[in-house]
């Protein structure tokens, strides 16, 4: 886990790699556990799941428009933005939209670790499982750098994709398996069930966290 940034002007994206080994009971709650005590975020009034084309997307100005409004519903709903958390498609779309409107609503990616591009920079064999290595390294800086060299090594011999850096927060999640697409979606259900399960008493009635898909 950690802080990248591809530019030092910028706020560093905060990110942890998680395994599917880890048990799925276990798994959603321990994401939320960093979400809301290792970063500080305040729990959500709304999930927002955002799906849609991983290709180019050419928008007229008034459907450009009317996406715009789903930053301002969630920032009216105290709601977390959850999408795939690369930079393409829907998930370049959201992110693009929160930094024109330099939104605080956190953008949630959730990753294929397999399809990243430069992955290796942000893994230190060496200090796997271990705290303090993890934070002497972060923030990883020029992250761009990385990505390149990547792609300049394998040649396009390996599918990988580039993560978005106007995300707030990444999950990069890891099966095992590389160049692989929905390798997240099940821990991304999950997660989504486990936040909306979570429930706070005030005066007697329980507030559940609702889930939007778009």
């Amino acid at each position: 886990f950690g802080r990248v940034s591809w530019d030092s002007k910028e706020e560093p994206v905060k990110f942890v790699r998680c395994s599917t080994r880890t048990s799925s009971a276990l798994l959603p709650h321990l994401l939320r556990f960093f979400l809301e005590r290792v970063w500080g975020l305040h729990r959500p009034g709304m999930l927002i799941s955002v799906v849609g084309s991983s290709g180019e997307l050419a928008l007229s100005p008034e459907q450009h428009r009317k996406l715009g409004g789903i930053m301002e519903m969630a920032e009216q709903t105290d709601a977390w933005v959850l999408t795939t958390g690369f930079d393409v498609g829907v998930s370049k779309l959201m992110a693009d939209l929160r930094k024109q409107q330099d939104s605080p609503v956190p953008l949630l990616g959730f990753v294929p670790w397999g399809l990243v591009e430069g992955r290796h920079a942000l893994w230190e064999p060496a200090a796997d499982g271990r705290v303090a290595p993890h934070i002497e390294k972060m923030p990883l800086t020029d992250f761009h750098k990385h990505e390149k060299q990547f792609a300049a090594a394998c040649g396009g011999r390996v599918k990988s994709l580039r993560i978005n850096p106007h995300h707030s927060h990444l999950f990069l999640v890891d099966d095992g398996t590389v160049g692989n697409f929905s390798v997240e979606a099940e821990i991304r259900a999950a997660f989504e069930t486990a936040c909306c399960a979570v429930g706070s008493e005030e005066e007697g009635v329980q507030n559940r966290i609702r889930d939007t898909l778009l």
